[in-house]
């Protein structure tokens, strides 16, 4: 007797529950800290049934990348595509400062840069996404330098670098402080990026 067919929608609710409490649980107690029989306990399923999903802790790892990759590729195709990077990151500024403050997303940045350092496959899952994003940066930042749109003098890897590490800090500072205030977060960022066309 043949059993009925897997249904798409159970298990894309059961990746997405066991990825939720993995998240919630890796921003509590850390990634080492954190068993796979935890996150069962949390998403409320068997260890046989977490299995069929993950094969291990570094799968959900890998799997909660691809979840950032993909929002991190939104803001890769609007910079790609935007006008200019000071315009585009005005537009985005909201959205941008709200993902480095949210406390689960902050706690989380942290955690998965510190694992990085410890576990390469990790690291490298990471890196790929983090790579993406300052080359369409640096590309967007020449692009406007020889239009006339950025103030003359900025050296792009360099003003890339910056720009990645004040969306890092804000994310390390939100993970370190109970109370962040977006609205203000995200005007002060707009007035400072718009420093760039002089």
């Amino acid at each position: 007797m043949v059993g009925r067919p897997p249904d798409p929608k159970l298990r894309q609710a059961r990746e997405e529950a066991v990825l939720q409490a993995a998240m919630q649980l890796f921003a509590e107690k850390g990634m080492r800290q954190t068993t796979m029989k935890d996150i069962c306990t949390r998403a409320d399923i068997s260890p046989g049934a977490l299995y069929r999903y993950f094969s291990s802790k570094e799968d959900i790892i890998l799997a909660i990348a691809d979840l950032d990759a993909r929002d991190v590729d939104q803001l890769i195709a609007a910079i790609e595509e935007g006008r200019d990077l000071v315009t585009t990151l005005q537009d985005w500024s909201d959205k941008l400062i709200a993902w480095q403050t949210d406390e689960l997303s902050a706690r989380l940045r942290v955690e998965f840069a510190a694992e990085s350092l410890r576990n390469p496959e990790v690291g490298t899952a990471f890196q790929g996404t983090d790579d993406q994003l300052r080359a369409a940066l640096e590309a967007a930042i020449e692009r406007d330098l020889e239009r006339g749109r950025i103030v003359a003098g900025f050296e792009a890897g360099t003003l890339t670098f910056l720009l990645q590490s004040l969306m890092d800090g804000i994310a390390a500072r939100a993970a370190l402080t109970d109370a962040t205030d977006q609205s203000a977060l995200s005007a002060e960022f707009n007035k400072l990026v718009a420093l760039l066309r002089g």
